[in-house]
């Protein structure tokens, strides 16, 4: 089953004003960056990407872009890393999905927070519209998997419909709001 990102991107939309120029985009290339990372990209990932590029939601989230050089924020050098044997091994809970992680269903890194969780596409079943997402903490004592799109996830954790451990921590402050460099 699809799911209803389309709605959840008009909302999003709304309640997160995009920036001017969203950053890293000058050079990207859907056709290099899908072969980079051996998948074909769910729409509304691309659709995200095309209208923030990189940058931090309410310097917490980061959707990993495909095209950055930013340290740990690139689509292609984080997501098979963050997918890997050797970097799925070090948590204290294997996922509860793909181990080793290897072929058409697997893990793949979309999206990171500061603190280390780690938003995953579980790439199961050919198309990327119905991939469902995994969400692991830091040290991977807790894993979820959640039947949305990634729009649907973010908008779901800054609406507080989705973990509530973020709002608990204080992450989910109206208004919501997308940094490009929200550190310098």
């Amino acid at each position: 089953m699809a799911h209803d990102w389309q709605t959840a991107w008009r909302r999003w939309r709304q309640l997160v004003p995009p920036p001017d120029e969203p950053a890293d985009n000058e050079n990207l290339d859907w056709e290099f960056e899908q072969s980079h990372v051996n998948v074909r990209l769910p729409d509304d990932y691309r659709a995200y990407i095309d209208t923030y590029g990189f940058g931090y939601v309410n310097r917490l989230f980061y959707v990993l872009h495909s095209s950055t050089e930013r340290p740990a924020g690139n689509l292609g050098d984080t997501a098979d890393g963050q997918g890997s044997v050797e970097g799925l091994s070090t948590l204290l809970r294997p996922p509860p999905h793909a181990w080793p992680g290897i072929g058409p269903d697997r893990l793949v890194a979309c999206a990171m927070s500061a603190n280390g969780d780690v938003a995953y596409w579980y790439t199961s079943g050919p198309e990327p519209g119905e991939w469902p997402i995994v969400l692991r903490d830091r040290n991977g004592a807790r894993w979820r998997t959640y039947p949305v799109s990634l729009v649907e996830l973010l908008l779901g954790i800054y609406t507080g419909t989705v973990d509530d451990r973020f709002a608990t921590a204080g992450y989910l402050k109206a208004p919501i709001r997308f940094e490009t460099q929200p550190f310098r």
